[in-house]
């Protein structure tokens, strides 16, 4: 399947073509303020509760007598209250009521409890992942004004591999602050959704949730569903058609806090035979089309001499073009790089090698200097 990456023009993002580059966004950093937003819902009965606040005082120095006590106490108020979400658990006065029905704990001691309880409210929340987006379309107008310069840029296009895309096996990143990095990471899609669901908060709280697992299957798919809420979106970005990488950060109950990545720790690199075309837009002046045709001949260089063993697929040249009788965005090929070869619209052999390429079509190397033509789904 082929995946479109939009790109504004500007020296980073010819700095990311020429390198190979791909960076993953923090949620603070997209531009839907409720990306990776999962709504967490503290519906919890008293025994639920009640395990919270053992749990999150479970190193406060008082008799477990007492902290039991007075943790079932405080469950019962804190149903009566109904706190709801997460933004309302963390502004709820659990020192107000703790003072009101065991006033021997102090001002101090109750401030105590009531800032144990958010600490682990905080740590229990999901991670925000970090994201690489990607479009499973190359003519959509507003894509276009929105994330290539108004038409100015360009849009690069992916092939996966057993739908992931991997890292560049010379600058592979295995591991980072307690977490292993696998070599490829999948393609995700994106769900659009009318309306947020609340999702029970318990989930994320593997000794305060009822949830038992009878296999390693269920315990995967209860993984997937967690997953799946973060990749929610609103429907009014369903013109997207997107599709996300995902870098995971280890998870807070494991590390103790929330692991932030700094801005190159999330800098990667694909594969970049993956690479395997690239759309101009409509709008791009002829200075910057000559520059990113230098950019796309000097890879295609380096990448026909140093692959010695996989799938080498062309690589295509589109153009966009806007039309004079309608609003639309027509994408069409003008040149293909064959690692060595530049093959024009003029060239006889340039249908029989594009119909190649559409159909997946590669070179086959096998670590020596021979190879086989094969489809590469």
């Amino acid at each position: 399947m082929l995946y479109y990456r939009y790109r504004p023009i500007n020296e980073l993002s010819l700095k990311e073509l020429r390198y190979g580059e791909m960076y993953f966004s923090s949620t603070k950093e997209n531009n839907d303020p409720y990306d990776g937003k999962v709504f967490l819902l503290y519906n919890f009965d008293e025994e639920k509760w009640k395990r919270l606040f053992e749990r999150a005082w479970q190193n406060v120095k008082l008799p477990k007598d007492l902290l039991s006590q007075i943790a079932m106490d405080l469950a019962k108020i804190v149903v009566k209250n109904n706190p709801k979400t997460y933004e309302d658990v963390k502004t709820f006065d659990f020192q107000k009521a703790l003072l009101l029905s065991y006033p021997q704990t102090g001002t101090l001691g109750s401030y105590n409890l009531d800032l144990c309880i958010k600490k682990f409210i905080e740590i229990y929340k999901p991670e925000h992942s970090y994201t690489v987006s990607f479009s499973k379309v190359n003519d959509n107008i507003l894509m276009w004004s929105h994330y290539a310069s108004q038409h100015k840029g360009y849009c690069l296009i992916f092939k996966d591999f057993d739908g992931y895309l991997y890292q560049d096996e010379f600058n592979k990143v295995t591991s980072m602050k307690n977490l292993i990095i696998g070599d490829r990471f999948p393609f995700k899609d994106v769900i659009y959704v009318p309306e947020c669901q609340l999702i029970d908060a318990s989930r994320f709280m593997p000794r305060i949730s009822d949830i038992k697992f009878e296999s390693e299957d269920e315990r995967i798919a209860f993984c997937n569903e967690n997953e799946a809420k973060c990749l929610e979106k609103h429907t009014c970005w369903e013109y997207e058609e997107e599709s996300r990488l995902l870098l995971h950060t280890a998870p807070a109950w494991i590390t103790g806090k929330h692991i932030e990545y700094t801005k190159e720790e999330r800098l990667f690199y694909y594969k970049p035979t993956q690479l395997v075309g690239i759309i101009l837009g409509a709008l791009m002046d002829n200075e910057t089309k000559d520059r990113v045709k230098e950019i796309i001949r000097k890879n295609n260089h380096k990448i026909g001499e140093n692959h010695k063993e996989g799938a080498l697929f062309d690589f295509v040249l589109f153009e966009a073009c806007m039309f004079n009788d309608r609003r639309d965005v027509c994408v069409q090929p003008s040149e293909i790089y064959s690692f060595g070869d530049i093959i024009t619209k003029e060239d006889k052999d340039f249908d029989s090698r594009y119909n190649d390429w559409k159909k997946g079509k590669a070179l086959v190397l096998n670590g020596h200097r021979g190879g086989k033509i094969e489809y590469y789904p």
